[in-house]
């Protein structure tokens, strides 16, 4: 429920999540209604011509010293309630969980890489939940790591000793092998073996892959993940794109 209500004069319109102006939905108000907050949405609260966002029927003795100018837009940076593995997102007053600071309303979402109600997150342990890396089989293995670790966040793949690394990506080892292996294997007979010049072996590329429907992305992955699928010589699977849900194909 992320616009203003109904009864509070807004409505929302569900909008393409690739959509420049306003991805996943747009808030709006009314006829008769005006927008007292905006946000990157629209309207983030609606009221009626002259209202301001201290009700105008409250009485005056209870209304606290204010200057008359234009009411300043209130600004994310006003939350700082959330708490440190969490961020602040605007919300309105309607939303379940909304919280108010400073005037504004907000609820609190667990950052990337974390999991929770948004005031207890934990780190999501990628090694289980994606099987991402090389499989032990395969000589490879998974580290995870903090999700605002510099140099490998959310998770490291690597190789064990006496493996090397065939294939990287930019979480590490993406495919494993014996020193002296190439991605062709050498013990495939040499009749069944395709031309190729003996350079080095160029590293496979995520544009390689053009396989996955419109709304869906290709993601590297290892020949022993769920669901990898094949093209040019690597592997990929199928996630759908931020603002779309389903099993990658659909």
């Amino acid at each position: 429920f992320p616009c203003p209500s109904i009864e509070a004069g807004g409505f929302c319109v569900d909008t393409d999540p690739d959509d420049r102006e306003f991805p996943f939905y747009k808030c709006g108000c009314m006829d008769g209604f005006v927008t007292l907050i905006e946000d990157d949405h629209g309207a983030l609260k609606c009221g009626l011509p002259g209202d301001t966002l201290v009700p105008t029927s409250m009485p005056t003795t209870f209304l606290p010293t204010m200057s008359f100018g234009p009411t300043p837009v209130p600004s994310i940076t006003d939350c700082t309630i959330c708490p440190e593995n969490s961020k602040c997102v605007l919300s309105s007053p309607e939303s379940p969980n909304s919280i108010e600071a400073n005037g504004v309303f907000f609820i609190c979402l667990c950052k990337e890489g974390y999991t929770g109600d948004g005031w207890r997150c934990e780190d999501i342990n990628e090694c289980i939940t994606e099987f991402p890396c090389p499989s032990n089989e395969a000589g490879g293995f998974c580290v995870d790591t903090d999700p605002d670790d510099r140099e490998f966040p959310f998770y490291k793949c690597g190789c064990m000793d006496g493996f090397v690394t065939l294939i990287e990506d930019d979480h590490g080892a993406l495919k494993c092998g014996l020193p002296g292996d190439t991605l062709v294997p050498t013990s495939m007979p040499t009749t069944f073996l395709p031309t190729m010049s003996f350079g080095p072996t160029p590293v496979p590329s995520i544009t390689d892959c053009t396989i996955c429907p419109e709304n869906s992305k290709c993601v590297l992955s290892s020949p022993e993940s769920p669901n990898s699928i094949e093209a040019n010589g690597v592997f990929f699977i199928c996630l759908c794109k931020e603002g779309y849900t389903g099993d990658g194909w659909r």
